[in-house]
């Protein structure tokens, strides 16, 4: 009887014990129990299950909780299929853009006499004026599509330093010889390069040049508009429009980019 009544009692501290842990790990509240009801419910024989269970448990309650798994949000997918959408579109828009220069102009994916992806094409040179002095001059040109404009059309930004230090960023326009194909060896050429001014109220040095291709190159003069616009040291004239032409001035471009333009005029700042 003993025994039974030490075992009894044991088991139903174990009971208590298991319930006391379970409700200090879930921050729960439990009715009391007595131990006769727990005896009744579980038996002494379950007396050694009830302490690996305890054991168990104790040993679960001392592990730190495991991260739950990420879910993925709905707005981050959302988001990612508009950023996917927007790329596919802007890939269209240049492969379409780019059909319509190859159907139109086919002639500007080959200047210079050689085939090239980009439509554009840039090249750089220099000019020597006995009166005006020392200039390096650099363009980049590209189909120019406008209304009442013909299929030869070109535009571009450039650039142009002076001996002196000066630097001024050119607007580009002007033309090729009409039907041209692809190859422009040896069609005219006419452009014009005039100051770039944002809101239209200086356009000096205002430059225009005629000549031809010679593959790889682009062979013009200055049509004596470099002596118009610059008087001796390269100081810019004024009422450039209104000068005699004095001098034409020869300007070879060779295909290069806004670096050999740069490096060029440091060259010509140190004379």
């Amino acid at each position: 009887m003993d025994a039974k009544k030490r075992e009894f009692a044991f088991s139903g501290r174990v009971d208590e014990l298991v319930l006391t842990l379970f409700a200090s790990r879930r921050q729960i509240l439990l009715p009391k129990i007595s131990q006769k009801a727990l005896h009744a419910r579980h038996g002494a024989h379950s007396t050694q299950r009830l302490i690996s269970f305890a054991i168990h448990l104790q040993r679960l309650m001392e592990q730190p909780p495991d991260t739950p798994p990420s879910i993925p949000s709905v707005q981050s997918k959302s988001t990612r299929g508009a950023l996917v959408r927007i790329m596919i579109f802007f890939a269209l828009a240049g492969v379409f853009f780019l059909a319509i220069d190859a159907i139109f102009t086919p002639w500007a994916f080959f200047m210079g006499g050689h085939f090239h992806l980009n439509h554009k094409w840039a090249g750089w040179g220099r000019m020597h004026s006995n009166i005006a002095g020392d200039y390096v001059i650099y363009m980049s040109i590209s189909p120019y599509f406008g209304r009442g404009r013909s299929l030869t059309a070109i535009t571009g930004k450039g650039a142009l330093c002076t001996q002196r230090g000066d630097n001024y960023t050119l607007d580009i326009g002007g033309s090729f010889q009409e039907h041209p194909g692809i190859d422009l060896q040896g069609k005219t050429a006419v452009i014009y390069a005039h100051n770039y001014s944002r809101y239209g109220s200086q356009y000096d040095p205002s430059l225009e040049f005629r000549g031809k291709w010679n593959n790889p190159d682009l062979v013009l003069d200055d049509h004596g508009s470099l002596t118009q616009a610059f008087d001796p040291g390269g100081v810019l004239a004024k009422h450039s429009n209104m000068r005699p032409v004095r001098e034409v001035v020869p300007l070879t471009l060779h295909e290069g980019s806004r670096s050999d333009f740069d490096a060029a005029c440091a060259s010509l700042h140190k004379k």
